[in-house]
Order: C-alpha cells, then sequence, then structure tokens
C-alpha cells in the first residue's frame, strides 16, 4: 500500500492526481507543534504503527511545505516459523563481537542456489502472496559482503541469480529482526545530476505549487522492516501450534548467522522492491 500526504505553508490543500493514493489534508503551519503532532499521526495511521514519529521535534520554522510518503507491506510467510523452536543464539556481527538474538527454526523445502565464484549463497522463502518472496544473500565467507553488495548496488542482477535457485531441502536459520533507519537523500541526488531542485533561485516547482518561493533543502527517507516468526511485519501472532520438527532430511544447512543481504522480492516485475543490509540484527520492544 502506498499512501502519499501533501501539506504547504498556509494550510491550503495542494493539488495533485494520482490513482487513488494521494491523500489530501490541510494543516495550520503557523502552530508548529499541532502541525507536527498532526502529520506524525498520518504516517502512524498509514504505517499500521510501526512508524510512530516521523519527525522527532517540532517542524522548523524555516520549512515551507512538507511532502510525505509512506510505503507499507505487510504479509505473511506461506510456512510460517514455529515461535516454540526460537531460541537465542549467536550472531557474529564481527570476528572479536557477537550479539544473542532469537534465531527461528524451520526445515522446508526452498529455492536455493549456491554461486562460489560471486562469493555468496541465496535462499528464497515464499510469503502468503505468492507474487513475493523474501530473498536471503549470505556469504560463504563470515564478514565478506563484498560479494553480496554487488547486489544491493545494482552491479549484479538479482533476478538473473534468482532464476538459477533449484528447489532444495534446507534446514533454515534466520534471526528475528527489526531494521529502522533515516536517510537524508540531497546528496544522493545530487550526484544523479538533481541540483535544480535544492537551488533558491533554480527550483520550479510549480507543477505542486503556485508558491514561486519554495525548494527543497532536505529529502528524508525513514525505512523500518519487522520480520518474525508469522511473516514480515506481521503485528497480530495467533496463538502457537505446536507441531513436530517436519522429518524431511534437509540437504542444506542455510544458518543466517553473520551479516547478510535480504530483499522482498517481486516475481511479477522480476526485481526487488525493499533491500536492506542487516550487520546487527536488533529487535524492537
Amino acid at each position: 500500500m502506498r499512501q502519499a500526504l501533501t501539506w504547504n505553508h498556509e494550510g491550503e490543500r495542494e493539488s495533485g492526481r494520482s490513482n487513488n493514493i494521494l491523500f489530501r489534508e490541510s494543516v495550520n503551519f503557523l502552530n508548529r507543534t499541532s502541525a507536527t503532532l498532526s502529520i506524525n499521526h498520518w504516517v502512524d495511521q498509514q504505517s499500521n504503527g510501526l512508524l510512530e514519529k516521523f519527525f522527532m521535534n517540532d517542524i522548523p520554522d524555516d520549512i515551507g511545505m512538507i511532502l510525505v510518503n509512506v510505503f507499507y507491506f505487510r504479509d505473511f510467510w506461506e510456512s510460517p516459523f514455529e515461535p516454540h523452536y526460537t531460541k537465542m543464539e549467536n550472531f557474529d556481527i564481527s570476528p572479536s563481537r557477537q550479539l544473542k538474538v532469537p534465531m527461528m527454526m524451520k526445515e522446508e523445502v526452498l529455492h536455493y542456489g549456491k554461486f562460489e565464484h560471486e562469493g555468496f549463497e541465496i535462499v528464497s522463502k515464499p510469503l502468503n502472496n505468492t507474487r513475493f518472496t523474501f530473498v536471503v544473500v549470505l556469504p560463504l565467507e563470515k564478514w565478506s559482503l563484498n560479494g553480496a553488495m554487488e547486489l544491493l548496488n545494482g552491479n549484479k542482477i538479482l533476478s538473473e541469480y534468482i532464476n538459477k535457485l533449484k528447489e532444495t531441502a534446507v534446514s533454515l536459520r534466520l534471526p528475528k529482526f527489526t531494521l529502522k533507519n533515516t536517510l537524508d537523500h540531497v546528496q544522493t541526488l545530487k550526484s544523479m545530476g538533481i541540483v535544480d531542485l535544492f537551488n533558491p533561485v533554480a527550483a520550479n516547482l510549480s507543477g505542486i505549487t503556485h508558491n514561486h518561493q519554495l525548494y527543497v533543502n532536505k529529502f528524508m527517507q525513514t525505512n523500518l522492516l519487522k520480520l518474525n516468526e508469522s511473516g514480515i511485519e506481521a503485528t497480530t501472532v495467533t496463538s502457537p501450534i505446536f507441531v513436530p520438527i517436519s522429518a524431511i532430511l534437509p540437504d542444506i544447512d542455510f544458518n543466517v548467522n553473520h551479516p547478510f543481504i535480504c530483499f522482498i522480492y517481486d516475481q511479477q516485475l522480476t526485481m526487488p522492491i525493499i533491500a536492506a543490509k542487516i550487520i546487527e540484527p536488533i529487535i524492537s520492544s
């Protein structure tokens, strides 16, 4: 689900079109505290409570307009992990540092591939909506993410490796985690040649506002990815049903106990829609 929210300084509604995904609301920027609370409340609703505060402090006085976009993804595993088998195990952050993490465990038939030359192995675990899968790229050598990073930065095409995966009996160990980070993309966009947008003299935002004195000085993105036994960002957990461990004999032990790369992969578009590098899996309270 994608939602967009637009406010301007005077509290007027901004014009815009999109296929029922644009939400517009007037907010009085003269009361910065109230405006901050309104925006945070909207983001909290659209993210299903995952992101309670987009703005940690009141909106600065020099802000004239805010565009907020929320991308929210939630799905359950096609074959969930059983919470009963989740155990605290070591996650090796570096040669000298370990972290105790809740490690989920399951033996099942998954799509798997080992790529010796690239230095990583891949497992793909399907979600309830079969259009999407959760893909883990695990370095064959601990703490050596160079090969996997080629997929994250686009130097290697993920779909080419997904197509080479084969059905394999896998003993999967995967840590629970909540990933949250906030990025300012101004420098990234400038390096891509998008410069005028951030220039007070050259900026032209006439397509979205009648105020010709506006320009962009921040381009913030907050990301949050939550993974547990039920699925990805599963906030409702049903009562556990204890069942015996599967009787299949796994061919591969896929133990995600050191830094890795992961993707939510869209099989229809044959491309990832979310990507993350996990160095230190943290569980939020």
